[in-house]
């Protein structure tokens, strides 16, 4: 574990002083950052120090050139800036500018960048470009002086956020010379762009923000950016609810309709949040009373059918962007006019994207920025705030904050931007920060007293005669960390979940725990005390009883322990729990549809099976109508029985959080659409329940869903979660994938895929196998993957109108013993991918049998290593390598040329 040694202690101080003063003094405004900056100033009179030198090749060198006309704009711009205090923005400023970062070269437009005058108060001004071209992967982004960025304190963050998978803006250190200048050391920070979300495995969407030019404009007016007043009647447009959501690159979402339906659902569900939030305040007395208005906002959210948090936002995303923050004490970054929201169509939620966290130092016993007004905009909902916590607990583990400091220390811009950094060496200072980090935010969320309870054991009045006994148990968290409760173990070994037990309603886990009421709030559950294997329906009644049903009995011999932890520990904690006998004891739209309890499930779908002792949801072997969505609770896997066979009507869905399927070859199971002409929208596996694995199972008819800004391309999706298929048929698929895999590792054997209008496997950013399958009749590609590692092995293509194999994004695919009959292009190797493929059979090919080319300038190029092909064509078989891609053949290198390649995929030849 890092801690912060003693001999480091004097450097600390001053260290968490000058950083806190840097950070917050950017979110403050420029009075209280001109007495930071005072206090380490030199002397009167003395000139700014100049920039450390920096080792040449240390650092990325970005070359940018201006025209002095030009440069002179915004010199102006600059001028006018620092006499108003304040940086606003001037179209005229916005002028042309040239490029170089190694080997690339783009032009663009450039500006002055920022709100307070930090930024251009000395010769490293703050720029932003955005470029007609992609300049190391980014086509939008800024530099700055690092002390706008807390030095090294905002790249921290973002290191850890990729680690994390929060979605987070590229950055990094460079050597910037403009106009020729001599190189200083600059922070380079990437903005909201296509090229930012397809960079992270995002499709591209939009992100949404609040405009904040008003609440600028308006200080700017009053000069309340130095006076610190702002008249009464003004104030209001420096809020967040009186100012209006928007996107970045709206004229490009707006140019398709797929991609206009999930702006505006975005831009709903931002206006959303405002009217969630206005409401609240106004009941806490956080805002101006405002009756109104706040009528308005109630009315408009009743009719939203239930915004509430988990409606809107991504629960585990928007929970480890939470935890991230709460970490590096980003206040900062909570702030309405920081905040950005970028839109998942598979999930139909929002997701933030960190973004200027201002992250400072902790000093002392600090508080976790959950308790701000901000964060409570997210930590009204209890899942969010526990995957917050929980993401916290994974951060101060050794194992996890070790691999992130070795991680930190080959990095070359930690080295020079410690060195601007007065009073510590690199390695010191990870051992401070991080380590000094690690152990306060340990203290603040492993609290070692974390819950409460109570156990009476009672007997239930049965008429019939039967008596059984019962216990009662209330639960409490006795702080505001959550704290979740597993389950309970009888002296017996025999273990019980908590959720099947609980009376009323609780949040529930994946697994079968449940967490604590926030607030002081009590939990009470109530479980039979034998060993008999109860229906659901007795264990329903048992936990309806009312009072008058109820009275202690003798305990006996019984002994029971209770499984609980705060959710930032990985481990329950395990304590007996004695049983006594008070009495007392027993007192107590357009879009993706709204979620179903396990109840409503079972109510509305009479064929599904629920085996209470096991919390085992499944589908029994014979023929079975789906008349209105299946959609089940997320924490559920659906398991289907051997001879399973599900008929689903026109424009029904099943959502599940992770598929069973135990088919054999007599007794497969099938999902098919009830009405094959019409179809059914499909299968989606969210990945929330754990694994999936199918053996002998069909699915025939499906055709992905399409309803308003719920988008999920495949006509069967999973995502998040392993999954495994053996032995399963994807038929008459009408989706854009007949098969879509997501983030997951996979295995797939003895599959076949037959007679889809567009792709049949599509596998985003995934891991695993595809071993003795069978592809025909695709209207376009075969298999096509991004970002993804796979193999490929004794397959067999026919009738493949595109690509046998598309292979793109960053991808590494290695093929082998495979026999493509019939395809446009055999395989297609695309921006930044390779393939070694050996052994490959082809019969004949409409265009191309290999293909190396960049379709995505971000990416760069493609390669591909062939060896043993067997070629059924007479002449030589056709390849084509566009300039800088490289294709060997049988240790041939076919000779690059230029391509053209939009005019190519305009003609069909790349793709149809």
């Amino acid at each position: 574990m890092l801690r912060p040694r003693g001999k480091h202690r004097a450097a600390l101080a001053s260290l968490a002083g000058l950083l806190l003063a840097f950070a917050f003094g950017a979110a403050l405004g420029p009075s209280l950052w001109r007495r930071c900056e005072e206090a380490f100033a030199p002397a009167a009179g003395a000139a700014p120090p100049a920039a450390p030198p920096v080792a040449p090749g240390a650092l990325k060198l970005l070359q940018v050139e201006i025209a002095p006309a030009d440069w002179e704009r915004i010199a102006a711009h600059r001028a006018k800036s620092l006499e108003d205090g304040m940086i606003r923005q001037d179209p005229d400023s916005q002028v042309e500018a040239v490029l170089r970062l190694g080997d690339e070269v783009a032009s663009g437009r450039v500006r002055l960048k920022g709100d307070w005058v930090d930024h251009v108060d000395t010769d490293q001004w703050s720029l932003r470009f955005d470029l007609d071209r992609p300049l190391g992967g980014m086509r939008s982004f800024s530099i700055q002086h690092p002390k706008t960025r807390g030095f090294v304190m905002e790249w921290l963050v973002m290191k850890a956020a990729r680690k994390l998978g929060v979605l987070a803006p590229r950055t990094d250190f460079v050597r910037a010379a403009v106009n020729g200048r001599d190189p200083q050391v600059y922070y380079l920070e990437e903005h909201a762009s296509k090229q930012l979300l397809e960079s992270q495995g995002r499709r591209d969407g939009p992100v949404v923000r609040f405009d904040e030019s008003p609440m600028w404009g308006t200080l700017m007016q009053y000069d309340a950016h130095r006076t610190r007043k702002l008249p009464g009647e003004a104030m209001p447009a420096t809020t967040f609810f009186r100012t209006t959501p928007s996107a970045y690159g709206e004229k490009h979402l707006r140019s398709q309709r797929a991609l206009e339906e999930r702006l505006q659902r975005a831009l709903r569900m931002a206006r959303d949040l405002q009217r969630r939030i206005f409401v609240e305040e106004q009941a806490d007395g956080a805002a101006p009373p405002d009756g109104a208005a706040a009528l308005l906002a109630r009315q408009e959210l009743l009719a939203l059918e239930g915004a509430v948090v988990e409606e809107i936002f991504d629960v585990e995303r928007t929970g480890r962007w939470l935890g991230l923050q709460a970490f590096f004490n980003g206040m900062h970054g909570l702030v309405w006019h920081q905040l950005r929201f970028y839109h998942d169509p598979i999930t139909d939620r929002l997701e933030p994207l960190v973004f200027d966290t201002g992250a400072v130092l902790p000093m002392g016993n600090h508080e976790l920025l959950f308790s701000s007004q901000e964060a409570r905009w997210f930590t009204r909902s209890p899942a969010v705030l526990a995957q917050a916590y929980r993401t916290l607990g994974q951060m101060v583990e050794p194992s996890w904050l070790d691999a992130f400091v070795q991680e930190l220390r080959s990095e070359p811009a930690l080295r020079e931007a410690a060195r601007l950094t007065p009073g510590l060496e690199a390695d010191q200072f990870l051992d401070v920060v991080l380590g000094m980090q690690a152990q306060l935010v340990r203290a603040r969320c492993q609290p070692e007293f974390a819950a409460g309870f109570t156990a009476n054991l009672l007997g239930v009045r049965d008429p019939g005669g039967d008596d059984p006994r019962i216990i009662e148990v209330e639960a409490w968290a006795r702080t505001e960390v959550p704290t979740r409760l597993s389950g309970f173990r009888f002296g017996n070994g025999r273990e019980l979940p908590a959720a099947p037990f609980v009376v009323g309603p609780c949040t529930t886990e994946a697994d079968g725990g449940v967490l604590l009421p926030p607030r002081g709030g009590r939990l009470k559950l109530r479980f039979p005390a034998d060993e008999r294997l109860l229906s659901l329906g007795e264990v329903q009644a048992i936990k309806q009883a009312i009072r008058a049903t109820l009275e202690p009995v003798e305990r006996g011999d019984l002994k029971l322990e209770v499984r609980y932890r705060p959710v930032a520990e990985s481990r329950d904690r395990v304590e007996p729990l004695p049983l006594g006998r008070d009495p007392d004891a027993t007192r107590g739209r357009a879009g993706r549809p709204p979620r179903q309890t396990l109840a409503e499930a079972l109510e509305r779908h009479p064929f599904l099976r629920y085996d209470v002792l096991t919390d085992r949801l499944s589908v029994p072997a014979g023929e079975h109508s789906v008349a209105s969505d299946l959609l089940l609770p997320e924490r559920h896997s659906l398991h289907l029985d051997a001879g399973a066979q599900l008929a689903f009507a026109p424009g029904t869905v099943l959502v599940a959080g992770a598929l069973r399927s135990r088919g054999t070859a007599e007794r497969p199971v099938t999902l098919r659409a009830a009405d094959l002409d019409r179809g059914f929208d499909g299968v989606l596996v969210l990945g929330t329940a754990g694994p999936s694995k199918l053996e002998h199972t069909t699915f025939e008819g499906a055709t992905g869903i399409a309803r308003g800004p719920w988008q999920v391309s495949g006509g069967v999706t999973f995502r998040a979660s392993p999954v495994e298929l053996f032995d399963c048929s994807v038929l008459d698929a009408r989706g854009e994938d007949a098969l879509n895999l997501v983030h997951l590792r996979f295995r797939m054997e003895r599959c076949s895929f037959t007679a889809g209008p567009h792709d049949l496997f599509d596998g985003d950013f995934v891991d695993g196998a595809v071993v003795d399958c069978r592809f025909a009749e695709a209207g376009e590609d075969a298999v096509d993957v991004s970002g993804s590692v796979v193999e490929v092995r004794s397959c067999r293509f026919d009738a493949i109108g595109d690509k046998a194999l598309s292979i793109g994004e960053g991808s590494r695919v290695v093929a082998s013993d495979c026999r493509i009959e019939r395809a446009s292009i055999a395989i297609a190797s695309k921006d930044r991918s390779h393939v070694d493929a050996q052994r490959i059979q082809v019969q004949s090919v409409e265009n191309f049998v290999v293909a190396a080319y960049v379709k995505k300038p971000e990416f760069g190029p493609a390669s591909c290593t062939l060896k043993e092909l067997t070629y059924g064509q007479p002449g030589p078989a056709p390849h084509l390598a566009q300039t800088g891609c490289e294709v060997v053949v049988d240790s041939v290198t076919v000779e690059p040329r230029a391509v053209d390649v939009d005019a190519l995929y305009e003609a069909g030849v790349l793709g149809k």
